[in-house]
């Protein structure tokens, strides 16, 4: 436990949410997360052949700041792993983000 990897992204959004991809290279998972996000907000991560995890962004006066996706398998030398971050607000198109395990 905590032997996680922040990879290559670790991004602020043009509109302020930060959005990190962490990867555990003892059990080949991966998740996202993102924070200053606001109600409504949309976050998926997905690889190639595994099934989307998503987490929509509610209550935050209830819950933590930070929102995480669940793990995906991110095992294999050639798996891309692709959050995108949909916003809630009308001015803000959905964006898509990549990075490989390492």
């Amino acid at each position: 436990m905590g032997r996680w990897k922040a990879l290559p992204l670790h991004i602020q959004t043009p509109t302020g949410v930060g959005l990190e991809i962490r990867y555990n290279p003892l059990c080949c998972a991966a998740w996202a997360g993102v924070w200053n996000a606001a109600d409504g907000d949309r976050l998926t991560l997905a690889t190639p052949g595994h099934s989307t995890q998503g987490v929509t962004v509610a209550d935050l006066g209830r819950r933590d700041p930070f929102i995480y996706t669940d793990l995906i398998d991110a095992s294999g030398r050639a798996t891309r792993l692709k959050a995108c971050l949909a916003s809630s607000g009308p001015d803000d198109p959905a964006r898509g983000y990549s990075v490989s395990p390492p």
